[in-house]
């Protein structure tokens, strides 16, 4: 059994402990998946070279350490992407050439002896045997993206100010500089420049050690914590309104993505001064919610701005402009305003409709109270006529009825409208019997020679409109078949411009 295998597996199970530690904190940033990843890294690589120096004898050993350099080859990447998430940088072509060198080197690795050659036994156990481009991937694919990260770092804690978070980042920095000048010393130094493979491999201990300080990190500073630091910065970056930093010459700083969308401004230039971007504005003086027009992209944008100075230590350090497009609201504005114009209008017209309805009620109401009241005249006035009537014609029965002579009246039609006492003997017919019917239906005229009917004297008056008496005797004949000798006359009776015989 070899011994010296336990010094990978107390590598793995320390960087476990520390994984283990910080995955049952539940902190979900981008800072902390970043860590994870790092440190499922570390425990791969040395998960693998504990079970590399196990095996004795050892089948598909090369098949092993080829597929299982990604650890290796892919950790420089890994620690400078956890470097740019936890130090909020950009990624930029630094960042994506490590990972394009991972990209190349590991297929290269896998598929080639250009890498990895072979394998070693030494009394520690296996270690690989060295290609042509081991050294070259070793440099690309960990030292150079490690060293970069360390001076990030390193900037990143001279010039913070904040002590818990320098306190963090020395930690951070003494980890991965001890776990480089480890795996530097023994994988690189003893082993391809002095020959030295006789010496321990000590590359995993470095994981380790690199483990215990983000262990210390995380248990007494609360490193991988979401800080105020990063909840500003996120919703600087995230948040919809538009954020612009000027220093005191008008020259933006820095801006957010709404910013740098909304004038479409790509890179931070010194020559941008703020008051190009917008109309009627005073840098010198601060604003809130003061409402003003863009120009954004050939159209005219309405925002609300607020500007304010920072200081520091009662020293003016520029100005935080937060701009917010209103442009929305003020169509909606508009829009409520027209709406309400026209409902005024709306509100007046039927206003001036109801007046005029109102006028037209009273006037037709006027008219027909008019008219009421002419009508009751007209009624009054004709009962009163219908009275005068009433005694006229009870006074000509009267009189009528007292003539010895046979009357006969009719209308304009020829049809029987009254007969006296002696009309009704010489006839044969009752009035109310010959009331209505053809005045020769009930006055039979007969010529006292041949017998034929003759015309009336009251036809003779109505045809030449005239007096007609006739001395000549004229047969009657009555219903009841007796006949009378008669001397006959007829005159027309005019009542105004109406005519009655």
């Amino acid at each position: 059994m070899n011994y010296y295998a336990f010094i990978p597996l107390a590598a793995f199970m320390i960087n476990c402990l520390t994984l283990t530690y910080i995955v049952a904190l539940k902190r979900k940033s981008t800072v902390n998946r970043t860590y994870l990843l790092l440190a499922l890294c570390f425990a791969e690589l040395s998960l693998g070279s504990f079970v590399i120096w196990s095996l004795d004898p050892a089948p598909g050993i090369l098949v092993h350490m080829k597929v299982g350099s990604i650890a290796w080859i892919a950790f420089g990447f890994i620690f400078i992407n956890f470097t740019y998430a936890f130090l909020h940088k950009a990624k930029d072509i630094y960042y994506y050439f490590s990972l394009a060198s991972v990209i190349v080197f590991y297929p290269l690795t896998v598929a080639t002896d250009l890498v990895i050659s072979g394998y070693k036994q030494y009394y520690w156990g296996y270690y690989e045997i060295a290609g042509p481009l081991f050294s070259v991937t070793g440099i690309v694919t960990i030292c150079l993206p490690f060293i970069y990260s360390i001076i990030l770092i390193l900037k990143k804690m001279i010039n913070i100010e904040d002590s818990h978070t320098k306190k963090q980042l020395r930690l951070v920095l003494m980890g991965a500089m001890s776990l480089v000048v480890v795996t530097m010393i023994s994988d690189f130094v003893f082993m391809q420049i002095f020959d030295m493979y006789y010496f321990l491999n000590l590359s995993t201990i470095g994981t380790a050690i690199q483990s215990l300080f983000i262990f210390r990190a995380v248990n007494k500073y609360n490193f991988l914590s979401i800080g105020v630091e990063e909840v500003s910065q996120d919703l600087f970056t995230n948040i919809r309104d538009i954020i612009i930093l000027a220093d005191n010459k008008e020259s933006i700083i820095q801006l957010n993505e709404s910013a740098e969308e909304m004038f479409d401004i790509r890179h931070i230039d010194a020559s941008i001064q703020i008051s190009s971007l917008f109309e009627d504005y005073d840098f010198n003086q601060d604003y809130k919610n003061y409402e003003t027009c863009i120009r954004v992209q050939g159209a005219d944008t309405v925002v609300s701005l607020s500007q304010a100075t920072v200081k520091q230590y009662d020293i003016e350090l520029g100005k935080l402009i937060i701009i917010r497009d209103i442009t929305e609201n003020k169509r909606a504005e508009e829009a409520l305003r027209q709406s309400k114009i026209q409902l005024e209008k709306l509100a007046e017209a039927l206003s001036e409709s109801n007046r005029l309805l109102e006028q037209k009620v009273a006037e037709r109401t006027a008219s027909l109270q008019a008219s009421n009241i002419e009508l009751r005249q007209q009624i009054k006035e004709r009962e009163r006529a219908e009275a005068a009537r009433a005694v006229e014609q009870e006074r000509l029965s009267v009189t009528l009825g007292s003539i010895g002579d046979g009357v006969i009246t009719i209308d304009t039609t020829g049809c029987v409208t009254l007969l006296n006492k002696v009309a009704e003997q010489l006839t044969g017919w009752p009035q109310h019997q010959a009331i209505g019917r053809p005045l020769r239906a009930i006055f039979r005229l007969l010529d006292d020679q041949k017998r034929r009917a003759r015309t009336t004297a009251v036809e003779e008056a109505l045809q030449h409109n005239k007096i007609v008496n006739r001395t000549r005797l004229t047969i009657l004949a009555s219903q009841n078949e007796t006949e009378y000798l008669i001397a006959e006359s007829g005159a027309p009776i005019r009542a105004q411009d109406q005519q009655f015989p």
